[in-house]
């Protein structure tokens, strides 16, 4: 068995993932739109980020709206870990803010790379509840670089 790091908060699956598809759609729109549009995508999209990373996840206008998505469909919240989820929040913060920063500097390769990798990372989350930075997450926390939320609870994953 091997040890997943866990926090000791939990959060909503669901409204992650519609969350997460709702940035994919903001990003796709992005990469068809100008340069005032792009940035107001951008510039939005890392204060959300923002806020659900390092604030309290009520302040996140996205996570409003997915809970009443949710809600609206009547689906069930499915709670998990807090912590992968939170690092995985500070990863889209830090894309959002660089495509910001490349839109700016006019740095197009680089933002087109950034923003197919974001899509994409989006994208897996929304459809297949596959979490990229929750999965950096588990590998940074297991060689030690990032400290696990609340290292004091752990359970046991199947390899």
């Amino acid at each position: 068995m091997k040890q997943c790091p866990i926090d000791s908060k939990l959060i909503d699956s669901t409204s992650s993932r519609i969350t997460a598809g709702i940035v994919t759609a903001l990003l796709l729109i992005s990469s068809s739109t100008g340069l005032i549009f792009n940035l107001s995508i951008f510039l939005f999209l890392a204060i959300d980020f923002y806020s659900r990373a390092f604030r309290n996840s009520k302040f996140s206008l996205l996570g409003n709206l997915s809970r009443k998505v949710r809600d609206l469909l009547k689906i069930k919240p499915l709670m998990i870990n807090a912590g992968p989820k939170k690092f995985a929040a500070k990863i889209g913060f830090i894309f959002s803010t660089m495509l910001l920063i490349y839109s700016v500097t006019d740095l197009v390769m680089l933002k087109s790379v950034f923003l197919i990798f974001f899509a994409s990372c989006a994208f897996l989350e929304s459809a297949f509840s596959f979490c990229v930075g929750c999965k950096m997450y588990e590998i940074s926390t297991d060689l030690g670089l990032v400290k696990s939320s609340n290292s004091s609870v752990k359970i046991n994953r199947l390899k």
